[in-house]
């Protein structure tokens, strides 16, 4: 989990580029509905850091068929709003692929509305509205709306900070290697930003997702290790085997990134991992306990 920067310059503007768009009936919706959804925008931004906070308004049917068709009907200006969103985050990126908003670790495909299209179509082409994700997330988000309490982060305006938000844990077992992840146990029931996390990190499963990465992950680690050093591995060796895969982890990653956070749990339990590869020295290289039918 990582924050990102919006970079759309006047994103109110670019919305009513797309608006103005339409032809015949719906612009002349769009046209009369235009002073009600400036202040959305602006309500929009207000709430930006709280946006479960947002109530739906009533529309006629004219004027929500309207705004849903601004998305649903391809225009120069949305594809516009689009590439250039699109062009922000591989700037951030940089050399990392794209990932989705929301796992920040499958590749993003589609678009979604972070306040559901079906109920906030006010806000169907409203640049800040828009999060690039995986088909995963997004089918599984769907319309849900954050009526009670906040339950997805939004990548451009909840402000994460640079504090530990996720931690592993690594246990072997026999030949078995182990590893969990959680939210942070310091930051549970800290700040209604900090109950955000664990709701997000619950509700899209990443514990799940990080350790399916992970277990690749360690493996593709320990394997070496294991073939190479079993039974002769000095602790010297093993940091320095940890400080090369963690320079491999772009600094852009986030101190978040699942990766990394393998990483620290390998540091973490550094004493544990080496007890664990010079065992057994003629041992075939580790296998990892399956979840969720997931296994090697």
């Amino acid at each position: 989990m990582k924050n990102l920067s919006f970079r759309i310059v006047d994103p109110k503007t670019r919305a009513f580029a797309v608006m103005s768009s339409k032809t015949g009936v719906r612009k002349r919706s769009l046209a009369a509905i235009k002073t009600l959804v400036t202040d959305r925008f602006d309500e929009f931004q207000l709430f930006r850091g709280r946006l479960n906070e947002v109530e739906a308004i009533s529309l006629t049917e004219d004027s929500k068929k309207a705004l849903e068709h601004c998305y649903s009907s391809p225009t120069e200006a949305l594809k516009a709003i689009k590439e250039e969103m699109k062009r922000s985050l591989k700037e951030q990126y940089g050399q990392i692929a794209l990932r989705c908003s929301y796992c920040q670790v499958r590749d993003p495909s589609c678009w979604d509305h972070y306040l559901p299209l079906s109920r906030f179509p006010e806000f169907s082409v409203f640049p800040p509205n828009l999060l690039y994700v995986c088909s995963v997330c997004n089918t599984k988000k769907g319309d849900l709306v954050q009526e009670d309490k906040k339950r997805f982060l939004h990548a451009y305006f909840d402000n994460l900070g640079d504090s530990s938000l996720v931690i592993a844990v690594i246990s072997f077992h026999s030949n078995v290697v182990e590893i969990s992840f959680d939210t942070h146990p310091d930051i549970q029931g800290l700040s209604p930003l900090h109950a955000a996390v664990c709701e997000h990190f619950e509700f899209f499963d990443l514990k799940n997702l990080y350790l399916r990465k992970a277990k690749e992950y360690l493996s593709s680690i320990l394997q070496p290790m294991q073939k190479y050093k079993s039974g002769n591995l000095s602790y010297r060796e093993y940091l320095r085997i940890i400080e090369v895969e963690k320079s491999r982890i772009p600094v852009n990653s986030g101190k978040n990134d699942w990766k990394l956070i393998t990483i620290d749990a390998m540091e973490t339990h550094a004493s544990e991992v080496i007890r664990f590869v010079n065992s057994c020295p003629m041992a075939p290289a580790p296998s990892l306990a399956p979840i969720d039918g997931w296994e090697y």
